[in-house]
């Protein structure tokens, strides 16, 4: 299943309840908006912004959410990353 979004992504998959810690453990993949060429350099555009540039990279992604999301629901989102994904 794909969305439609400000970043897109896929879900690959939905495991339920996988152990008593964890409600869903979903298994996708984004694609991030990217501002660095090929030499990792940020991409001006001389009016001091930054130029999108076009890629078809993709960055694994694993969310679980905890059993409280059945009852509660509207839980933060919290995002571990290291890097920039590379």
């Amino acid at each position: 299943m794909t969305a439609e979004s400000a970043v897109p992504y896929t879900i690959e998959s939905v495991e339920v309840d996988p152990n008593e810690d964890v409600a869903w453990l979903i298994k996708g993949t984004f694609n991030p908006p990217i501002f660095i060429d090929e030499d990792n350099v940020l991409v001006h555009d001389g009016e001091g912004g930054v130029v999108l540039q076009e890629s078809a990279l993709a960055y694994d992604f694993t969310m679980t959410i905890p059993p409280q999301g059945k009852e509660q629901g509207g839980l933060p989102l919290v995002v571990i990353g290291h890097g920039l994904f590379g």
